[in-house]
């Protein structure tokens, strides 16, 4: 689906800032304060011309207070456009970048990852290509989660930048959440009775006495 340059030279930078992670499944989401990977990220845009020093500063400011990507930070103060980063980001790690215009999720990838995982690590798999799955990922340093999927996959993991946003919107269309199926009693209990209960005759000659059934 799509030629990318993933070069060995990125692939050691990730290992050297996650190198004293371990080797497992994943369990909870990374935290984004990474020191070395966010350092990473604010040297590309500010290497880009993307943004000034002072506006990186509020951004990552704004992005450890709401936990989220520094694209949406700086969107939220009108500083940058998110997909402006991810193309700045993409641009200085030598990968490809999604486009949700054009971009088009391969029908055989949905189910690959589950649903909690994708939603999690805000990830998506976007196609396989001999033994490299393309994995469109929010953030391209979170060297654990690319692991987690080559372990999951077995498969070696080609990150595609992607907007938070974005990958949101996808997670939506192709990992919908499941829907919360409403509490039946609580439903039956605020309901109001409509119609009348009607009592049913019992005739005299079905009524069965247990006493004189005994006797006889």
């Amino acid at each position: 689906i799509f030629e990318i340059s993933f070069d060995e030279v990125y692939r050691n930078d990730l290992r050297r800032i996650m190198n004293s992670t371990n080797q497992r499944p994943p369990t909870t989401p990374e935290k984004p304060d990474r020191p070395r990977a966010s350092k990473m990220l604010s040297d590309l845009l500010l290497k880009s011309g993307l943004i000034d020093s002072a506006g990186l500063g509020r951004a990552l400011e704004v992005q450890e207070r709401d936990q989220t990507s520094l694209g949406i930070a700086l969107a939220r103060l009108q500083l940058a456009d998110e997909e402006a980063v991810a193309t700045a980001i993409a641009r200085g790690l030598h990968l490809d970048y999604f486009s949700p215009e054009t971009s088009v999720i391969a029908p055989d990838m949905i189910g690959l990852l589950s649903n909690e995982f994708c939603r999690m690590q805000l990830v998506i798999p976007l196609g396989l290509k001999g033994s490299s799955l393309s994995l469109v990922m929010a953030d391209p340093l979170a060297y654990q989660t690319v692991q987690d999927v080559e372990f999951l996959t077995g498969k070696r993991v080609t990150p595609i930048v992607a907007s938070q946003t974005s990958i949101q919107k996808l997670l939506d269309q192709y990992y919908p959440s499941e829907v919360e199926l409403p509490n039946t009693y609580a439903m039956l209990e605020g309901m109001s009775p409509e119609g009348e209960v009607e009592e049913v005759p019992q005739e005299d000659d079905a009524v069965v006495d247990s006493v004189k059934l005994a006797q006889d």
